[in-house]
């Protein structure tokens, strides 16, 4: 890749070892097997920084891609689920163009979520917010389910209200976006928003008119 996609990922693993936690006890190689990384989480992570996403994409044949695309490492993760979980916008378009799932969910020991509910989560976090919005658009344009329950029956617009996160246009105006969705423990939408001025009403009113 170029561009802005090496200047994001330059700056968001430009020390592998902290965004892992890697100790100094653990070596290279250890590591990578204690992970489960393939060599696509690898260039992805850019653990292996000889080849850009794409070009290594690019060289694999038909039947290694459908192999490693949406293989996980030990941690139940794909190259997808992590460029998303990052707000890495250049390699989740990457990724969905050689057909890496958007509808796969993610589960940890809390439970499970949806890419989206993960991207809609992401701007709250240290990493960039751009990024989080554009990687939303892809995954919208995948056609992922935009009502879909995480473990706690709560949906994207869950997430986003109860962040007061008012900027999400393209979710807020999909025409299948439930407003009047409840959670597992009978919340809306309007009781988990923070601010006033998120209501369902109100925003209905600004994106869906």
């Amino acid at each position: 890749m170029s561009g802005g996609s090496a200047l994001e990922f330059g700056k968001f693993c430009e020390d592998i070892g902290v965004l892992f936690n890697l100790t100094l006890s653990e070596s290279g190689t250890q590591y990578l097997n204690t992970r489960g990384f393939t060599e696509l989480h690898q260039v992805l992570l850019r653990i292996n920084q000889k080849v850009s996403l794409e070009d290594y994409l690019r060289s694999l044949k038909r039947d290694d891609l459908d192999l490693l695309i949406n293989r996980t490492d030990t941690r139940g993760r794909t190259p997808l689920m992590w460029a998303v979980e990052f707000g890495w916008s250049a390699a989740t378009q990457i990724l969905l163009g050689y057909g890496a799932d958007p509808h796969r969910a993610t589960t940890t020991k809390r439970g499970s979520s949806t890419l989206l509910h993960l991207a809609v989560a992401g701007p709250r976090s240290q990493f960039s917010r751009a990024g989080f919005l554009e990687v939303i658009d892809h995954l919208l344009q995948m056609g992922v389910d935009v009502n879909a329950k995480d473990h706690e029956g709560w949906t994207p617009l869950h997430i986003a209200a109860s962040w007061g996160t008012c900027d999400l246009q393209n979710l807020f105006s999909h025409p299948a976006l439930d407003w009047s969705v409840l959670t597992d423990d009978n919340m809306s939408v309007d009781a988990l928003s923070p601010v006033e001025q998120f209501s369902n009403v109100a925003l209905a009113r600004i994106y869906q008119s």
